[in-house]
């Protein structure tokens, strides 16, 4: 998959070491992003939202318009992250659904 999208992994360093990192995923027409991550020792040094400019970066630079995640009902303060930063609430609930392969 890389081999078409190289950057669908975004990674960061802080002083040379692992910080954090997000998947962008984008098919044609939709485009996502999962799993915005960083190491607790790194939070609150702006590793998230440089993350998550680099990933809008790439999408703008593709020519997306929009895209959307997913958090946690349950997570106030990644919410609270992710309206900061302009970041609106579907109006409808939906429904995510899984299946376990093992």
């Amino acid at each position: 998959m890389t081999g078409i999208n190289p950057w669908a992994v975004l990674v960061a360093e802080v002083r040379g070491e692992f910080a954090g990192n997000v998947f962008v995923l984008y098919c044609g027409w939709e485009a996502d992003l999962y799993r915005l991550a960083v190491l607790e020792r790194f939070r609150k040094l702006g590793v998230a939202t440089k993350l998550l400019e680099a990933a809008e970066t790439k999408l703008r630079e593709i020519g997306v318009l929009e895209y959307a995640l997913f958090a946690e009902v349950e997570n106030q303060s990644l919410i609270d992250f992710y309206l900061k930063r302009g970041f609106n609430r579907v109006p409808k609930p939906y429904s995510i659904m899984w299946k376990s392969l093992r």
